[in-house]
């Protein structure tokens, strides 16, 4: 498989081995994810975990071409912009939450009341005038920078590519509601289950290590094999000899 930066791949201490939503993932890919910022300011009263981050190698581009270019960029496929280090990619924020309609009148006060189909007035319901100004203090909201992770495009685009059925962003969105909902038991649960066990990224100079090793282990069998037969061909040799020496 071709390194594609715009897919990064968490694994390990990239993502959140403290919080149920990631503990038990191990490894999750995200698709064009984009980079979150969070106003420590505007969130000094709710709990803001980082659920997932990127690489120290990793870097925030805006360009739009998606086709790598690897004879200019071999080592990346596209050009470096901007400072390298790790991204937060989700979030996970607890607390209260101001609506956007606080203050405001409600938006459905002032809609038009549906027409009947048959003709016949019906008495009309009565108008929401009530605006909810906030939610309960212990609201939860997860963010995810990449918004068709979990696709089923997304899931057969990386599914191809291992060769097997990619499920970690379904856990992902369970544990999340799952986490919301405050069931942990269904965590616990789901963090045993069977996933892709994807290989752990090497170098080019692993790689080459452990091909060349492959091959220099298959000659090295070979030629315990052909020594093999040589001892088994001498062995009989001698004893057809022997026995016609008898005769």
């Amino acid at each position: 498989m071709l390194s594609y930066p715009h897919f990064p791949d968490l694994r390990d201490e990239q993502l959140a081995a403290d919080h149920p939503i990631t503990a038990g993932l191990r490894q999750l890919t995200l698709n064009w994810a984009s980079p979150i910022h969070v106003d420590a300011e505007k969130n000094q009263g709710r709990r803001v975990t980082e659920l997932l981050h990127s690489s120290v190698e990793s870097w925030a581009s805006g360009g739009l071409d998606m086709v790598p270019d690897f004879r200019a960029w071999p080592q990346t496929g596209f050009a470096v912009s901007g400072e390298r280090g790790p991204r937060t990619l989700a979030v996970a924020v607890e607390g209260r939450f101001d609506s956007f309609f606080k203050g405001k009148d409600s938006p459905l006060a002032g809609e038009p009341a549906a027409e009947p189909e048959d003709g016949k007035e019906k008495e009309a319901p009565a108008p929401i005038t009530g605006v909810i100004e906030r939610s309960p203090d212990s609201a939860r909201l997860v963010l995810v920078g990449a918004n068709t992770f979990a696709s089923d495009a997304a899931l057969n685009l990386v599914s191809q590519g291992l060769g097997t059925f990619y499920t970690q962003p379904t856990v992902f969105v369970q544990n999340a509601v799952d986490w919301s909902l405050e069931d942990r038991g269904l965590l616990a649960i789901r963090g045993r289950a069977q996933f892709a066990r994807t290989l752990a990224p090497m170098e080019r100079s692993d790689q080459l290590f452990w091909e060349y090793l492959n091959y220099g282990l298959a000659l090295l069998g070979l030629f315990a094999v052909w020594l093999w037969r040589q001892r088994v061909r001498r062995a009989d040799q001698r004893r057809y000899q022997a026995i016609l020496a008898e005769v």
